[in-house]
């Protein structure tokens, strides 16, 4: 219990309820999604007014999330409407929905793994890939943390990269240039 009320008070900008989520179309992949109670059940620590957040999966789509599962060795995907098992969002501190240009986003540690001079690794999680070098330009993929990007030229604050998904889907498209590690 106190993985997911931890997860929710110390590494989120915003816990949104779900309905006002779907309203202002804020679901979008990388955004965790939580099941909050105020039911008051809840370890002392956290009896902060803000809830138990008992639940919390990774949104992969506007319909569906994914969550490790120890039983079953691997990650599940879920229909997270059904059953009531989503009942906020939040918009984690460590990564770029595409919504902001600071440069101040905290970058968690990847491992230096090789990889080739042409390439970089994305050091953010769910950050956008982009048909033009700015926010203004629609996203074409969102890519998860440590994908080796093949690097075809940069343009000071962005990078044109081609980044192939893992059902073999290849893009090319723009990303940050600070959320890439050579």
């Amino acid at each position: 219990m106190s993985g997911t009320n931890d997860l929710m008070r110390n590494y989120t900008t915003q816990v949104i309820p779900i309905g006002e989520a779907r309203k202002q179309k804020l679901i979008q992949p990388g955004v965790l999604l939580l099941h909050v109670s105020l039911d008051g059940n809840v370890l002392p620590k956290y009896r902060d007014g803000q809830g138990n957040c008992d639940y919390a999966m990774i949104c992969v789509d506007q319909e569906h999330g994914i969550y490790p599962s120890e039983k079953r060795e691997g990650l599940i995907q879920t229909e997270f409407l059904k059953y009531n098992r989503v009942t906020h969002i939040a918009h984690c501190k460590y990564v770029d929905y595409g919504n902001s240009s600071s440069s101040s986003v905290a970058r968690p540690s990847i491992s230096d793994s090789p990889i080739n001079a042409d390439e970089a690794r994305l050091i953010g999680d769910g950050v956008r890939l982009r048909k033009g070098p700015s926010t203004s330009f629609d996203p074409l993929a969102a890519m998860p943390i440590g994908s080796i990007l093949k690097v075809i030229e940069s343009r000071g604050e962005w990078t044109h990269v081609r980044y192939t998904n893992q059902y073999g889907t290849v893009f090319n498209g723009w990303c940050a240039s600070q959320f890439l590690s050579k």
